[in-house]
């Protein structure tokens, strides 16, 4: 379990990694990039967006769906955010 704030950046665990949360002894990390995806709210709506790598091979997706890297995408309560290998699944807390 993560908590995400705006802003946060989530990616791999390594020391030349500037992410907020950094996924590490999990299936499938190793081919999640150091800084991976950022997370943004606005209007009342979370989004996340993929971040551009020099080789942009190991996608992010949301509910199987590749995502663009630098362009904003909606997160929906339950949907399912997928970096490389790790999936995670998105729980929305309304305060």
């Amino acid at each position: 379990v993560f908590e995400v704030r705006e802003g946060y950046v989530v990616g791999q665990a390594h020391p030349s990694s500037c992410a907020q949360i950094q996924l590490a002894d999990a299936a499938g990390v190793a081919y999640v990039h150091r800084n991976h995806c950022s997370f943004g709210f606005q209007d009342g709506a979370w989004y996340v967006t993929a971040i551009e790598q020099p080789q942009y091979t190991n996608p992010t997706l949301v509910n199987q769906q590749r995502l663009a890297p630098g362009r904003a995408h909606p997160l929906h309560n339950g949907d399912r955010l997928m970096l490389s290998g790790v999936t995670l699944n998105v729980r929305i807390i309304e305060f």
